[in-house]
């Protein structure tokens, strides 16, 4: 069985397989980011993913992909439980990396 949950608001996706062996959950986040910021962006995501994210218990892998059109970053991360990727949130290191991504490259829409 796959799930979506999803918000168009800030372009976030997290899908969920499962069956009787095993469960992988897939997080999709594309990230919209001002022109000309895509490879300042790219790379403090990947910041984000090297100092923090890789050294979490239940972080599977990621690939970070870059539009040919440098609009927008894409993370897909791999976890093997939806309560510990939320965990992030309670790392001060995340939430530091996380927000100077969204203050520095990040298009949001009021």
């Amino acid at each position: 069985m796959i799930m979506l949950l999803g918000s168009n608001w800030y372009h976030s996706f997290l899908f969920i397989k499962w069956s009787s062996v095993n469960l992988m959950i897939t997080f999709v986040n594309v990230f919209t980011v001002h022109s000309g910021q895509q490879e300042v962006a790219f790379e403090r995501i990947h910041q984000i993913y090297t100092e923090v994210v890789q050294d979490q218990v239940g972080f599977v892998d990621a690939t970070l992909l870059k539009s040919d059109d440098g609009t927008t970053v894409t993370a897909v991360a791999h976890w093997d439980r939806a309560d510990r990727m939320a965990a992030l949130w309670g790392i001060p290191r995340f939430q530091d990396l996380h927000d100077q991504v969204y203050r520095a490259t990040v298009y949001t829409q009021v």
